[in-house]
């Protein structure tokens, strides 16, 4: 019997999602239908559950421990690391494309233009970050804070037509702002996108940068896991 909270299921305690993940993981990959009861009225509901393999519960785990890591860095330690992780990817660049153009068979110009805006956008990073730089309000007394808060854990799911330029985009824009990050990339460029993620995680606290490769049965788990906010 799982146990439902009486609480809307998209509360931020996000309990729920955590009795149903927690009964369920690390069994075969599969959709499954349970009886759930609620805890005030007693109804019950059928409830489908997405099921996810032990080593993707696993990389989620280790994402979600790594974002008290990284959301506690202050917002220029962050943009400095993400410069870091931008030299790394210059550097790493040209086997960046090799990759791309001889396993994923992607014209050479393409990958290159690719290459050269996700680098671009990294230069870009520090101008858009300053929109969440915490800010002290006008006050007669005291001291007010503006600060915008990270969500915690970003899944970002990335089609094949662009296998550097938006992992890139979307994975330094998370950790700038103060969250860890879990990518999906597809499983046509997964070689060239595995290869860029791992060059920009050079900077970053091990895990913080989490590459899932899986298929698209086992996204719908990574969609409804506890651990992705």
């Amino acid at each position: 019997e799982l146990r439902r909270c009486s609480r809307r299921a998209d509360h931020p305690c996000g309990c729920h999602r955590d009795r149903l993940q927690e009964c369920h993981r690390g069994e075969v990959l599969g959709n499954l239908v349970r009886r759930a009861v609620h805890e005030d009225s007693r109804r019950q509901e059928n409830v489908r559950v997405h099921v996810m393999e032990e080593r993707l519960a696993r990389l989620v785990d280790d994402a979600s421990r790594q974002w008290g890591a990284v959301a506690a860095l202050p917002l220029d330690d962050r943009l400095d690391r993400a410069h870091r992780s931008r030299v790394q990817l210059a550097h790493d660049g040209p086997a960046i494309v090799e990759s791309a153009v001889r396993v994923a068979k992607m014209p050479r110009k393409f990958v290159e233009r690719e290459l050269q805006s996700a680098l671009l956008s990294l230069d870009a990073l520090p101008a858009f970050a300053e929109a969440i730089r915490p800010r002290v309000l006008p006050a007669t007394s005291g001291a007010t804070i503006l600060e915008w808060l990270p969500y915690g854990v970003v899944l970002g799911l990335h089609s094949a037509n662009s296998p550097i330029w938006v992992p890139t985009v979307v994975s330094m824009s998370a950790l700038v702002a103060g969250n860890a990050f879990v990518s999906r990339p597809s499983r046509r460029v997964a070689t060239t996108t595995d290869l860029v993620l791992r060059s920009l995680a050079t900077s970053w606290p091990e895990g913080a940068i989490a590459v899932a490769n899986c298929d698209r049965q086992a996204v719908r788990g990574l969609l409804v896991a506890a651990g992705i906010d």
